[in-house]
C-alpha cells in the first residue's frame, strides 16, 4: 500500500507543478530511470554481445579461467574493467596497463634493459656466423654447448637474466554485494547482461518481486574514469554493500575511507619494483543513506534510489628511459581531480560524453552480411557456430568486437599488450610485448577499419624503443657507437615497458632481431593510410631510418649461399644475409631465413618510398636499393612451395603431417630439425613466419605469379587449424591469394574454434592442447587472434597494398550479400561496397586527405564498363582494360559513386536461371515473377533474386520447425496464448510466402522472428526425445530392445508400435523392455504423448535378421599385415578380427570397394574401426554405382580416432574399437565404394564394414475421419457465443487458421493429421465448445495448498488465499467451460509467481541495550530485578513481530508486555505469568506478529524524494485526504487507510466498474447501443439542445463471471463523437481519458433504493422485486459542461459502497 501511495503522490504532485519546467526534468527523469535496457532507442540494438545468466564471478584466476571466456570487457586505453553481471553478488574488476613488474628498481640498481653489461665481441658474432654458414659436415651447423636444435635450446649471444622482465599485473576488483536484498539467482526473471559494443556500455538488468534493477558501467576516455550506475524502478529498493580492494599478492597497499566526500581510496606499490599506484571509488547516491564499516573495509547503502560509482586509478610508470617513472606527479591529486571532475557531472553528462567519444571512432565503419541474429544469445550463437552453423550476424560482432577492443585498449600510455588490457591473475607468457608476431597483429586492423589514431600509441612507444634498442644494438649485435650516434636499434621478441630489447629465453622464440623491422610496417601504413606527409617526417621516418640503420651495420655475407634471381645484376653472387637467423618459432638456427631476409627487404622498400617523400640523400636511398637486391629473399623448394630455409630441398609428410627437408653441398638429405607438426603444439605448424612477404607484407604478390603460386602451397601446407592467432594470421594469408573460400574456411575454425578460437565472450584463445585442431584443449586468454580476426576481414572486404584498391578481392561464396561503408584504402580513401547474388552493385569512394584532390585507381571485374558518379552526374574515367582497373580524380571530401549494376545483368540472368532449379518447387508466385525478370532482362533482377532466394530459405526453414509447433505444451513454460502466438506467425509466413505478398524488409524481419521462433521451439522439444537401446542394423544375440526418454519428460509418456505403423494415442503404452523377432525384420516406431496430444516426433528405428550380402571386396592398398588381417577380415560379420593394412602412404587417399550379391537399398554404413595413439581415420567419402558412375552420397570429415575409443584395449594391440554410423537418403545400388582421404593417421584398421538398408516405406494418406469430424464440429461453433467473442484474439485466430490447416491435411499421412486433429481439438476445447479439462487446475490447486504452508509474506499470502478460493469454486463447479477454468489457473498460476519470500531477518537485541530505572541489574545475559516498583524496561525495534524469551524461576512474577507503533499508538499489550510449572528454561515467553505501519513519510522526506515544494507536498496530501486515502493522528503524522473490500463502489470519484476492481475479469455485455436525439426530456438530463444526437447504451457488467451492475448511459455525441460496439464491451473510462483525452471535471451521484423489475432482475440474476441501489450518476467536464449522464442498478449480493465522511 505504502508503495501505491507514493506513486499517486508523485502523480499529484506532477499534476500541481506542469506550469514549472524543474519539476517537469525530475520527473523525466524518474521515469527515465524505469526503462529497461532494450528501451535505450539511441543505442544501436545489433551490435550487443548479450547472455541469460551471469558470467562465473569465483572464476579461477588464470589466464584460462572462466573469466576470459564470461565476463565483459570495458576500457579506455589505461583503465579496463571485466563485468560478470552477478544477481547477489556482482564483481567489477579492473585492470591499469602500466602496473607492472619487472624494470628498474632499487633493487636492481644495475638493470641493463635485458642486456648484458659488456657487448659481445665483432670476433665471437663472426666465428658464430661462420660456423653456422659451414655446410662441410652438418646441413645445419650450431654451437653444441647450446643445447641443440630442440624446443628450450640457449641463445647465443642472450641478454641478461629474464628475471628483470617482470610481468603485467592484475590490480583489483569492486564487490556490489546486495545479499540483504534477498535476490539471489533463484529468484530473479528476465535476467539479461550485454556489452554494447557501439556505445562502450556493459549492463546487466533483470526483476525481482516486481522491481527491475538495473546496472551500467562503462571507461570513459574524456573523463578518464570508471563508471557504474545501480538503479531500481521503485525508489529505495537498493541496499548493498560496497568494496574496493586488491586482487594481487605481489602489490601493497593502504585502504582509507572518506565518509564525508563519499570515496575509498587504495595507495601503495607494486613489491617486486616499488611503482607507486594510486585508486579512489567514489560514491554517489540518490536517496537512501550511506555508513563505513571500516573494520571490514566496506561501504553500507540503504534504502538508495540510486548510485553512481566512479573511480579512477594511475601509477607512477613514465615511458621516459632509463628511470620510466614520473617522480613529479602527485597520484592522489591526479586520481582525486579525475574522480570530483566526474562527480560533479551527472551520469547522464558522463554517459553522454563517452558514448559521443566511443562512437566518433566506432561508427566509422558498419558491416551488414544480410543476417540479424540480434535475438539469440552470444554464447548460443556461439555453440551453433562451433556446431557448423555459421551465423553472418557473429561474423560481423566478431569483425566489430575487434575493432571495440582497439578502441577500448589502444587509447593510452601503452599499446595493447598480450591481453590487450585485461587480465584477472597472471597472463600467459606474462602478458607482454611479442614482438615475432603478436604485437604487430594488435594494430593490424587499426588502419584498414579506420582508427588511425588509435595506432599513434604504438608509434610513440616504437619511438620510446630506440634508445633502449641502441643498447641491444650495441651489447648483442656489436654496432658501434649506436647509442652515441644513433646508428641502429632493434627489438627482440620478448619486450616489457622497462625498455627491455634484448633477446631472451629459448632460442626458438628468443632471438628475433628483425622484430622492429616487423613492427615498423604497422608504422610505414599510418603514413600510407593517413598520408600525413608531417607526422611522417617528424615521427615516423627518423624511427624507421634508424632500423634500418641497424641493418646496414649487422648484415652479413654468407659464402654458402648465392643470389638465385636471373633478372637481378648480382645473381649468383653470394648473398647478403641475416645471421644468426631463426625462424619464428621452429627449426634451428640458421643463416639468412625467408623470415629474416623478408621483413628487412621490406623495411628497406618501406624506408625508400618514405625517403623520397622526406627528401633523404639519394645516397643513401641507393644503398638500400642494392642490399635489397642482395637479399633475395625468396627462393622456391622441390614441392613447388616457398622455402622457410635457404637448405630446404622439399615438404614431405611425416605420420600423416607436412614435414619440411633440407640438404646441403654433397650432404644427405635430412629432416630440418626442430621442425614440423608437434612442435610448440600438435597439428601442422601454427607460424608461417616464410609467408611474411605476403602477408603484412608486399614481397609476394600476385603479379609475380611464381611467387603467389608458391606461397599459396606452403599456406595449404600449413592447414587449417593451430592456434587461434595462426587462424587470424593464415586468414589475412589467404585473404591475399584472393582465395576467399579458404580465408573464409579460417575464420569459421577460429570463430567455432572453442579451445583455440573465440569464447562465449567473444574474447580470443590462443589454446593449450586439444590434439591436431586444438579445439578440444584448454583455452588460454590472447588477444592477437581478435584483431587479426578484424584484419582478416577487411583484408577479404578491400586490399590496396599494391598501390591501387581492389574491391572485394576475397569474398566467399557463403557472403552472398552484403555492404560495409567505412574501410579504409591506402592513399586515405573511405570505401563503401555493396554487393548481392555473389556480385557487386555499387562501390563508393571518398578522398580524406588533406590536399584537394588525389587519384583514385580501382580494380574489380568489369570495373571498366561501370558508371562513377558524383554528385548525381556521370563523370569521366581513364579505363585500364588489359589491367581491369579505373582511375579518376577525387577531390577531397566528395563520394564518387562506381555502379556496377549494368555490368552484371547477364551474369545475373545466368545465376537466378540456376536458382530456378533449386527453388522449392511450393514457391510458384515467386517462380513466376523470377522468370518473368530473367525474361525481360529487367533491372530489378538482382532484386528479385535476392528476394527469392530469402524467401526459399525461409520456406525451407518453415518446413523443418514448423512441425514442432504442434507439439507444444503447456507443460514446459510457454502458455497456450503464447503458443497460439506462435503458430499464427509461422501460419502468416507460410501463407505470405506461397502467395508471395511480402517485401524484402517483411522477409528480413520475418528471418529474425523465425530464427527466434526455431530457437524456442527447439528449447522446447529438447526434452521430447526418446533413446532406444540398439541402433538400427542386425539383431544380435541380445534381442531385448529399451525405450528411454527424458528425466525432465516425467509428464509425457512413450507409445509405440513394432509393425511400422505411425504411433497415436490409442497405441500401446511402454512399460517394459521389448522382444525383437529373430525370424523377421521389425520396424519400432515411438513418439511421446501429454494425454490425447503427440508431442514429438515418431522416432523410427529397423532391426534386421541380415545385412546386405557382399560379394566381393576390393581395396586399392593390397599390402597388409598378413593372413590374420586380410581385407576379408573386415567383412566377415565377426567384430573379433580386423583388417589391417601395411606401408601406407599417408599422402595418397585408399579405397575399399563393396560389390553386392545384387542390386540392394542401401541408405546406411556402418564402421567399427580400429583407433590408436598412431591409428585413426579422418576424412572419407561414401560413394554408390549409379547408372555406371560412382556418386557421392556421403561425406564425412572424420570417421574415428583416440578420442573416439570405445570399452577397453584390444589385446596387445594398444588400439581400441571405434564406431561411425554413416546415414544418407536411400539408393539403389549393387556396389559401394569407401574413399579414405589422404592424411589418415598410421595405417588403416577396419574391424567391420556394414552396408544396411535401415529406411521404411514411405508413409501412405492416414484415416481422416477424425479429424473431418473435428473440422466439422469447429466449422459449425457459434461464434457469437459470449466466450467466442470475448476470447483472446490470437485464441480466435489459431482456432479459424487450424480449421484451414486441417483441411489442407485430409490427403496426409496419419501422424500429420492426427497433430492437426489435437491442436484443432485443444483450440475448440479452450473456446468453451468442447470438453472441459481441469486436471491443470487441480495440480495448481495442490500446489498452492502446499505453498500456503511456507514462509511467504503476508500479502502474497493473502492474494494466493484469494485467488485460490476461486479455484476451488471453479474446480467443483461441474458447468464451467474451459475458458472459465483456464482463466482461473492463470490467476492462480499468477499468485503462485508473486509468492515474495519471507521468513525473517531475526535481529537479536541484547539484554544490555534494554533501557530502564536503576533498579533493574544486569545478571549475565539478562536483566533482572527485586523490585516490583523497578519501572518499565523499554527497547526498541523495528520489524513486522517479535520473539522473546525468559529465564525460568520459582520467584518470577507476572510480566505485562506493552507494544507501540512508531506514533506511539498501542498495538499490544498482555500480561503474562511467569510461575507456570511447565516453562523451561530459555523458552519462549511471546511470538507475536502485527501489521505493518501505514504511515506516511514526513513532509522533509516527501520534498527530498519527490523534488517539489512544500507546498506543492501540503496540496497533494489535502486532495488525498478530501479523498479519504489518508488520514492524520494527532502529534502522529499522516498514515494510510485500509484498503477497501473486493466490490466496493468509491463514491468519491468518475471512475467506474472497471477502475473499482482492478485486477478483476471484466465482461461488459452490451444489450443495446444506438444514436437518439434528444427530445425535451432527454436534453433537461443531458443539458443539451433538443434535437442533438446522444449515444444511448445499455450494457451488464459481470465481475469474475457474476453480474454486477445493469448500466443505461447517454453521452452527448457533440462531446463523444464516436462509440462503438468495440469500445462499448471495454473500458468506456479508458477511452474516454486516454484516447479521446477528456479532462473529468466532478460528478454528481444520487442514490436510490428500487425494486427490480422482472427484465432486470433476470439480468442481474436475482428475483422479481428484490432491492436494489440505483444511482443516477451525471458527469462533468472539467469546464463544468455535463456530457453523460447513467442509471445505474447495482446487485445487492455484491457490491458495497464507500465514501469518506468529515
Amino acid at each position: 500500500m505504502k508503495k501505491g501511495i507514493k506513486q499517486f503522490l508523485a502523480g499529484m504532485c506532477a499534476v500541481l507543478v506542469m506550469p514549472t519546467g524543474t519539476v517537469q526534468n525530475v520527473l523525466a527523469k524518474e521515469s527515465e530511470q524505469a526503462l529497461p535496457v532494450s528501451a535505450e532507442k539511441s543505442i544501436n540494438q545489433e551490435l550487443k554481445l548479450w547472455y541469460t545468466s551471469p558470467a562465473k564471478i569465483d572464476t579461477a584466476e588464470t589466464n584460462g579461467g572462466e573469466w576470459m571466456q564470461q565476463s565483459l570487457p570495458l576500457g579506455n586505453g589505461n583503465l579496463g574493467n571485466l563485468i560478470f553481471g552477478g544477481i547477489a553478488k556482482e564483481r567489477i574488476h579492473f585492470n591499469e596497463k602500466t602496473l607492472w613488474t619487472g624494470g628498474p628498481s632499487s633493487s636492481r640498481p644495475n638493470y641493463q634493459f635485458g642486456n648484458k653489461a659488456t657487448a659481445y665481441t665483432d670476433t665471437e658474432i663472426e666465428e658464430y656466423r661462420k660456423l653456422l654458414d659451414d655446410k662441410s659436415t652438418n646441413v645445419f651447423n650450431d654451437d653444441k654447448s647450446l643445447g641443440g636444435y630442440g624446443m628450450g635450446a640457449k641463445i647465443k649471444f642472450p641478454g641478461e637474466n629474464n628475471l628483470n622482465k617482470g610481468s603485467y599485473q592484475d590490480f583489483g576488483d569492486i564487490w556490489l554485494d546486495f545479499s540483504k536484498m534477498g535476490i539471489n539467482d533463484n529468484n530473479v526473471k528476465d535476467y539479461r547482461r550485454e556489452l554494447d559494443i557501439q556505445t562502450g556500455i556493459a549492463a546487466t538488468e533483470f526483476s525481482c518481486k516486481d522491481v527491475t534493477y538495473k546496472r551500467e558501467h562503462f571507461v570513459s576516455n574524456p573523463d578518464q574514469v570508471m563508471v557504474t550506475e545501480l538503479s531500481a524502478s521503485e525508489k529505495g529498493k537498493l541496499d548493498l554493500n560496497v568494496k574496493m580492494e586488491l586482487n594481487n599478492s605481489g602489490l601493497e597497499g593502504k585502504t582509507t575511507f572518506d565518509e564525508k566526500n563519499q570515496t575509498c581510496t587504495i595507495e601503495g606499490k607494486v613489491k617486486d619494483n616499488d611503482l607507486k599506484f594510486c585508486t579512489t571509488m567514489k560514491l554517489v547516491l540518490t536517496g537512501g543513506k550511506l555508513s563505513a564499516d571500516e573494520k571490514n573495509q566496506v561501504y553500507q547503502i540503504q534504502d538508495a534510489d540510486c548510485v553512481m560509482i566512479v573511480m579512477a586509478a594511475e601509477t607512477d610508470y613514465k615511458n621516459d628511459y632509463p628511470t620510466y617513472r614520473d617522480k613529479n606527479k602527485d597520484l592522489k591529486k591526479v586520481v582525486a581531480d579525475r574522480v570530483n571532475n566526474g562527480t560533479k557531472k551527472s551520469y547522464d553528462e558522463l554517459k553522454e560524453t563517452h558514448i559521443a567519444d566511443h562512437q566518433g571512432l566506432f561508427d566509422r565503419v558498419s558491416l551488414d552480411l544480410g543476417e540479424q541474429r540480434t535475438s539469440v544469445p552470444t554464447n548460443q550463437l556461439v555453440d551453433e557456430y562451433r556446431n557448423g552453423n555459421y551465423s553472418h550476424y557473429l561474423e560481423v560482432l566478431a569483425f566489430q568486437y575487434g575493432r571495440y577492443l582497439t578502441i577500448a585498449g589502444s587509447r593510452g600510455t601503452l599499446p595493447s599488450n598480450l591481453v590487450g588490457l585485461w587480465t584477472v591473475g597472471n597472463s600467459a607468457w606474462t602478458g607482454d610485448y611479442h614482438f615475432n608476431v603478436n604485437v604487430q597483429m594488435n594494430y593490424w586492423p587499426v588502419y584498414a577499419t579506420n582508427l588511425a589514431e588509435c595506432g599513434t600509441t604504438f608509434v610513440d612507444y616504437m619511438d620510446k624503443l630506440r634508445e633502449p634498442g641502441r643498447l641491444t644494438a650495441e651489447r648483442v649485435h656489436g654496432i658501434e657507437g649506436a647509442v652515441k650516434n644513433h646508428t641502429g636499434f632493434t627489438v627482440h621478441t620478448e619486450n616489457n615497458p622497462f625498455g627491455m630489447t634484448a633477446p631472451t629465453n629459448a632460442q626458438e622464440y628468443g632471438w628475433n632481431p628483425t622484430g622492429a623491422a616487423w613492427a615498423i610496417q604497422n608504422l610505414w601504413w599510418h603514413y600510407e593510410f593517413t598520408q600525413d606527409e608531417a607526422y611522417l617526417k617528424n615521427t615516423i621516418y627518423p624511427i624507421m631510418k634508424e632500423a634500418a640503420l641497424f641493418w646496414d651495420s649487422y648484415l652479413w655475407t654468407s659464402e654458402y649461399q648465392k643470389i638465385n634471381d636471373e633478372n637481378s645484376p648480382y645473381n649468383g653472387q653470394n648473398r647478403l644475409v641475416v645471421a644468426p637467423s631463426f625462424s619464428e618459432e621452429q627449426g634451428p638456427t640458421a643463416v639468412g631465413t625467408t623470415y629474416d631476409q623478408s621483413l628487412v627487404w621490406e623495411l628497406y622498400n618501406e624506408c625508400i618510398k618514405a625517403g623520397k617523400i622526406v627528401g633523404e640523400d639519394e645516397a643513401l636511398l641507393k644503398s638500400w636499393e642494392e642490399k635489397m637486391q642482395k637479399l633475395d629473399p625468396i627462393e622456391i623448394n622441390d614441392t613447388n612451395g616457398i622455402k622457410e630455409w635457404y637448405e630446404e630441398t622439399r615438404v614431405g609428410q611425416k605420420n600423416g603431417h607436412n614435414q619440411s627437408y633440407a640438404q646441403a653441398g654433397d650432404l644427405a638429405e635430412i629432416e630440418v630439425p626442430n621442425s614440423g607438426w608437434n612442435i610448440g603444439h600438435l597439428g601442422e605448424q601454427r607460424h608461417a613466419s616464410h609467408l611474411v612477404g605476403l602477408f603484412p607484407g608486399t614481397l609476394i604478390n600476385k603479379d609475380n605469379e611464381e611467387y603467389m603460386n608458391a606461397a599459396i602451397q606452403s599456406l595449404t601446407e600449413r592447414g587449417e587449424y593451430s592456434t587461434g592467432w595462426s587462424k587470424a594470421n593464415k586468414i589475412n594469408l589467404w585473404a591475399r591469394t584472393e582465395n576467399g573460400e579458404k580465408a573464409y574456411t579460417l575464420l569459421n575454425h577460429l570463430i567455432g574454434g572453442n579451445s583455440s578460437g573465440l569464447q562465449y565472450n567473444l574474447f580470443d584463445s590462443h589454446g593449450s592442447g586439444g590434439g591436431d585442431t586444438m579445439m578440444n584443449g584448454t583455452p588460454v586468454w590472447q588477444i592477437d587472434g581478435n584483431f587479426g580476426l578484424t584484419s582478416g576481414v577487411a583484408e577479404m572486404l578491400v586490399q590496396s597494398q599494391s598501390g591501387y584498391t581492389q574491391f572485394l578481392p576475397a569474398i566467399p561464396s557463403a557472403w552472398e550479400e552484403g555492404s560495409v561503408q567505412g574501410l579504409k584504402a591506402r592513399g586515405n580513401f573511405t570505401i563503401g561496397e555493396k554487393w548481392a547474388n555473389g556480385v557487386a552493385e555499387t562501390f563508393t569512394v571518398c578522398y580524406d586527405g588533406d590536399k584537394e584532390s588525389s587519384t583514385f585507381t580501382g580494380s574489380y571485374e568489369d570495373i571498366t564498363s561501370a558508371k562513377v558518379y558524383a554528385d548525381g552526374k556521370e563523370i569521366e574515367v581513364t579505363k585500364e582494360e588489359e589491367t581491369g582497373r579505373i582511375s579518376f580524380e577525387a577531390k577531397a571530401g566528395k563520394t564518387y559513386t562506381i555502379d556496377m549494376s549494368e555490368t552484371n545483368v547477364e551474369e545475373l540472368k545466368e545465376k537466378a536461371t540456376a536458382f530456378l532449379k533449386q527453388l522449392h518447387p511450393d514457391l510458384i508466385k515467386i517462380k513466376e515473377e523470377l522468370q518473368s525478370a530473367i525474361d525481360r532482362s529487367s533491372k530489378e533482377l538482382g532484386s528479385i533474386l535476392t528476394k527469392a532466394k530469402q524467401m526459399d530459405q525461409l520456406y525451407r526453414t518453415y518446413l523443418q520447425e514448423a512441425e514442432n509447433v504442434y507439439y507444444l505444451t503447456d507443460q514446459e513454460g510457454l502458455a497456450y496464448n503464447e503458443i497460439d502466438t506462435i503458430y499464427n506467425q509461422l501460419r502468416e509466413l507460410r501463407n505470405t510466402l506461397l502467395e508471395n505478398t511480402g517485401d524484402m524488409e517483411y522477409y528480413q524481419k520475418a528471418e529474425s522472428q523465425l530464427t527466434d521462433t526455431a530457437a524456442q521451439l527447439e528449447k522446447q522439444m529438447e526434452n521430447r526425445v526418446i533413446s532406444f537401446s540398439k541402433d538400427s542394423g542386425i539383431i544380435g544375440e541380445d534381442r531385448a530392445l529399451t525405450l528411454s526418454k527424458s528425466e525432465n519428460a516425467k509428464n509425457y509418456e512413450i507409445r509405440y508400435t513394432t509393425d511400422g505403423s505411425i504411433p497415436r494415442k490409442t497405441s500401446e503404452n511402454y512399460e517394459k523392455p521389448l522382444q525383437l523377432s529373430d525370424q523377421e525384420d521389425t520396424v519400432v516406431r515411438a513418439a511421446l504423448f501429454y494425454k490425447e496430444q503427440r508431442v514429438s516426433q515418431v522416432y523410427t528405428k529397423k532391426y534386421m535378421t541380415e545385412g546386405i550380402s557382399v560379394k566381393d571386396l576390393v581395396v586399392s592398398h593390397e599390402n597388409h599385415w598378413g593372413d590374420t588381417y586380410a581385407k576379408e577380415k573386415m567383412i566377415d560379420g565377426n567384430p573379433a578380427t580386423r583388417w589391417a593394412s601395411k606401408g601406407v602412404d599417408t599422402s595418397k587417399p585408399m579405397e575399399l570397394t563393396l560389390t553386392f550379391a545384387k542390386a540392394e537399398l542401401l541408405s546406411q554404413m556402418k564402421f567399427d574401426l580400429f583407433v590408436s595413439r598412431n591409428n585413426a581415420i579422418g576424412a572419407f567419402e561414401i560413394q554408390a554405382l549409379v547408372d555406371g558412375t560412382y556418386q557421392t552420397v556421403y561425406e564425412g570429415t572424420k570417421m574415428g580416432d583416440i578420442n573416439d575409443k570405445v570399452g577397453d584395449v584390444d589385446g596387445n594391440s594398444e588400439g581400441y574399437h571405434a564406431y561411425y554410423l554413416a546415414e544418407f537418403p536411400e539408393i539403389n545400388t549393387d556396389s559401394v565404394k569407401v574413399i579414405l582421404k589422404a592424411g589418415f593417421l598410421g595405417e588403416p584398421s577396419l574391424y567391420e564394414v556394414t552396408p544396411l538398408c535401415a529406411g521404411v516405406p514411405a508413409d501412405k494418406a492416414g484415416d481422416a475421419a477424425e479429424l473431418e469430424s473435428m473440422i466439422g464440429l469447429a466449422e459449425e461453433a457459434d461464434r457469437t457465443s459470449d466466450y467466442y467473442v470475448n476470447a483472446p484474439q490470437e485464441l480466435k485466430d489459431a482456432f479459424e487458421e487450424s480449421i484451414s490447416d486441417g483441411k489442407e491435411m485430409l490427403k496426409a499421412s496419419q501422424d500429420l493429421m492426427d497433430s492437426r486433429t489435437e491442436f484443432l481439438s485443444n483450440r475448440y476445447d479452450r473456446l468453451g465448445f468442447g470438453e472441459t479439462d481441469k486436471s491443470a487446475l487441480e495440480t495448481l490447486i495442490a500446489r498452492a495448498e502446499e505453498a500456503l504452508k511456507g514462509e511467504y509474506t503476508n500479502e502474497s499470502l493473502y492474494q494466493l488465499k484469494k485467488v485460490l478460493a476461486e479455484a476451488k469454486e471453479v474446480l467443483a463447479d461441474e458447468s464451467a467451460k474451459q475458458p472459465t477454468v483456464d482463466q482461473t489457473a492463470q490467476k492462480l498460476q499468477k499468485a503462485l509467481d508473486n509468492l515474495e519470500q519471507g521468513g525473517f531477518e531475526e535481529i537479536q537485541i541484547p539484554s544490555t541495550d534494554l533501557q530502564g530505572s536503576g533498579k533493574w541489574i544486569q545478571a549475565g545475559n539478562f536483566k533482572a530485578t527485586e523490585d516490583e516498583n523497578a519501572g518499565t524496561l523499554t527497547g526498541k525495534f523495528k520489524g513486522h513481530s517479535i520473539r522473546v524469551a525468559t529465564v525460568k524461576g520459582n520467584d518470577h512474577g507476572v510480566i505485562r508486555i506493552t507494544i507501540l507503533d512508531s506514533s506511539d499508538r498501542q498495538i499490544y499489550q498482555k500480561e503474562i505469568d511467569t510461575y507456570a510449572p511447565e516453562r523451561e528454561e530459555s523458552a519462549e515467553l511471546m511470538n507475536e506478529e502485527f501489521e505493518e505501519t501505514r504511515k506516511l513519510p514526513t513532509e522533509e522526506k516527501l520534498i527530498e524524494e519527490y523534488g517539489v515544494s512544500r507546498n506543492t507536498i501540503r496540496n497533494a496530501i489535502k486532495i488525498l485526504m478530501n479523498l479519504g486515502i489518508i488520514y492524520p493522528v494527532q502529534g502522529s503524522g499522516m498514515f494510510v487507510r485500509a484498503p477497501k473490500k473486493k466490490g466496493t463502489v468509491y463514491l468519491n470519484s468518475t471512475r467506474g466498474v472497471t477502475m473499482d476492481n482492478p485486477g478483476n475479469k471484466i465482461i461488459n455485455k452490451l444489450l443495446d447501443i444506438q444514436i437518439v436525439e434528444a427530445d425535451e426530456k432527454l436534453s433537461e438530463q443531458t443539458n443539451c439542445k433538443v434535437g442533438t444526437p446522444v449515444y444511448y447504451l445499455k450494457r451488464l457488467r459481470i465481475v469474475d463471471g457474476i453480474p454486477y451492475a445493469l448500466e443505461r448511459t447517454y453521452y452527448n455525441k457533440e462531446i463523444v463523437p464516436y462509440l462503438g460496439k468495440e469500445i462499448a464491451e471495454g473500458s468506456i473510462f479508458n477511452y474516454l481519458k486516454d484516447d479521446l483525452k477528456i479532462s473529468f471535471g466532478f460528478a454528481d451521484k444520487y442514490l436510490t433504493a428500487i425494486k427490480l423489475s422482472k427484465e432486470d432482475a433476470a439480468l442481474l440474476e436475482l428475483e422479481e422485486n428484490d432491492p436494489a441501489i440505483m444511482i443516477n450518476d451525471n458527469i462533468h467536464l472539467s469546464n463544468g459542461q455535463l456530457f453523460n449522464t447513467s442509471n445505474i442498478i447495482y446487485n445487492y449480493q455484491t457490491t458495497n459502497f464507500y465514501s469518506v465522511a468529515k
